[in-house]
């Protein structure tokens, strides 16, 4: 499963029966993240943001988790990989 980002519109291309399961997969990363499970929110949100780096939610919900976990320039990074890969989009 790919997530591709249309850098002109900031649009997706995202099949339906893909997005299902990465939004069960979000989902589940984001019930950790409730948890305060850091270590392991990270790492799932990590995994899903390398399989689809275009997909700008999962960078801002990784973002949020780092910066919530007290990795302020790791959280830096990544808010801005978000701002480039969709410079329209603020949250």
């Amino acid at each position: 499963m790919k997530f591709r980002a249309t850098a002109t519109l900031g649009k997706s291309a995202l099949d339906p029966k893909d997005g299902v399961l990465l939004l069960a997969e979000r989902d589940s990363a984001l019930e950790l993240v409730h948890q305060k499970s850091w270590p392991a929110a990270l790492a799932k949100l990590t995994e899903l943001v390398r399989r689809n780096p275009g997909y700008t939610t999962l960078l801002l919900d990784l973002g949020k988790a780092q910066l919530a976990s007290r990795q302020v320039d790791a959280a830096l990074a990544t808010y801005r990989r978000a701002v480039e890969v969709n410079p329209r989009r603020i949250e």
